[in-house]
């Protein structure tokens, strides 16, 4: 937990963004409780009963119709 609260610190500072340490304290417990997992179940989806949305979709579906099956830069727009 030490160790997660030191790099949302590093993390902080680097981007210039001001954290209080109940806030840091809040983000790490989450991210523990949603990454640990015991016989393939998370301390968060056994609380609530879902899974969390820890990445939103990072692809536009769009994109998925371009066609880059040939030339030089081939999958180059995924």
């Amino acid at each position: 937990m030490r160790d997660q609260i030191h790099k949302i610190l590093a993390q902080a500072r680097a981007e210039k963004i001001s954290l209080d340490s109940h806030r840091m304290l809040a983000e790490a417990v989450y991210a523990k409780n949603i990454m640990t997992s015991i016989h393939g179940v998370s301390p968060y989806v056994a609380l609530y009963g879902r899974h969390p949305s820890i990445l939103k979709e990072m692809e536009d579906s769009g994109l998925s119709l371009v066609d880059d099956s040939s030339g030089t830069h081939k999958h180059a727009t995924r």
